[in-house]
């Protein structure tokens, strides 16, 4: 354990002890998250219908980590401020994987993980070496039968406590939909080419091509990357180009590749705009 997580557990443990007072308030729900600083996704959705219930008084820590010193501080903070929440909730809602909870749960309250992917192309969780043992959950969401054994080994959690939920496409008059068809002449920005519009066909060819839509730092594009990056070789092998964009320069700048060793050769970046 290095010295930083030895810091967190003692200072967890002060704040564990000066609310000792605080215990769970019926139908206290908290949402909280690592991976996103403003409800999205299943998060999103989740609230708008426990909203709808009319039921819940519903509570949100959401923090997009940052993987430097001043985010790592607040980090910290974001931890001690967990804990208190954690200890008046009668649920806690995850999309990550969540230390506080792995470390020292409050008794009375339950877990339910989202988790943020629908499935996944290599192990993770506690099917690898990590600086700390992913536990405490009392149910995880998956998307099929498939999922209910990795899942529990990832995240310790008995099978049948892995609850499977359809896998649904949903629609949206303001957002990208599956629409089944593409236009291979749309232009995009290829970054580092002098600002010069191209189009898709252009870039790749004609056949088969990967176009992505990336937010950075965020989920799903994490997770994705992540996998893309585990796949490396496949791609190169398969040979074809794969496009990632972003909507604009200032999501291209937050872009970190280092963070996603691994990352095939084919890949084009750009941006919509």
């Amino acid at each position: 354990m290095g010295l930083s997580k030895i810091i967190l557990n003692i200072a967890l443990k002060i704040v564990d002890i000066l609310t000792f007072y605080i215990h769970p308030k019926k139908n206290h729900i908290t949402f909280i998250s690592l991976t996103q600083s403003e409800l999205s996704s299943d998060f999103k959705l989740i609230d708008k219908q426990l909203r709808h219930e009319n039921k819940y008084d519903i509570h949100y820590i959401l923090l997009m980590f940052e993987k430097n010193l001043w985010g790592d501080f607040k980090y910290f903070l974001n931890c001690l401020k967990q804990l208190v929440e954690i200890k008046k909730s009668s649920l806690v809602i995850l999309n990550d994987n969540n230390y506080v909870i792995s470390h020292m749960k409050p008794k009375n309250v339950k877990v339910l993980q989202i988790w943020h992917a629908c499935g996944a192309v290599k192990k993770f969780g506690n099917q690898i070496k990590r600086q700390y043992p992913v536990q405490n959950y009392d149910y995880v969401l998956c998307n099929a039968e498939y999922w209910k054994d990795p899942y529990s080994q990832a995240f310790n959690v008995e099978k049948d406590h892995n609850a499977t939920v359809d896998l649904v496409m949903r629609e949206s008059e303001t957002q990208v939909q599956v629409i089944g068809s593409f236009d291979s002449e749309s232009l995009f920005r290829p970054v580092g080419d002098h600002d010069q519009m191209q189009s898709i066909l252009q870039a790749c060819g004609r056949g088969y091509f990967v176009v992505g839509i990336l937010s950075a730092g965020q989920e799903p594009t994490n997770h994705a990357l992540k996998d893309m990056a585990a796949l490396g070789k496949d791609f190169e092998k398969w040979g074809r180009k794969i496009v990632l964009l972003f909507p604009d320069e200032e999501q291209y700048k937050k872009f970190q590749p280092t963070e996603f060793p691994g990352l095939p050769s084919t890949i084009i970046y750009g941006r919509s705009r």
